[in-house]
């Protein structure tokens, strides 16, 4: 099992790279076997220390967490979106 955090440019991007690797999409939604998907989308920064009022930021791109349970996919195509978060915003169980 391995698990990948992904970060893409906005939402048409990332669905279009999934596709592309394999993803199907059904009703608006994308599956992969032996791939589990979390979309995250946006993810917010606290950009002040005022715990009253806190200040937010977006983050640049559109961000995925997958969970790759079958250990015969690789996915290469997604390779360049592979970020590496110091403090993921969504982590598997």
């Amino acid at each position: 099992m391995r698990d990948i955090y992904l970060r893409f440019s906005n939402e048409e991007q990332m669905r279009q790279k999934l596709i592309n690797s394999g993803f199907e999409e059904s009703e608006g939604d994308l599956f992969h076997a032996g791939v589990c998907l979390d979309i995250v989308g946006v993810i917010y920064s606290q950009v002040n220390s005022d715990s009253e009022n806190p200040e937010y930021i977006a983050d640049d791109g559109w961000h995925v967490n997958i969970r790759i349970v079958d250990s015969g996919i690789t996915l290469p195509e997604l390779i360049p979106f592979v970020v590496e978060p110091k403090s993921p915003s969504r982590v598997w169980a």
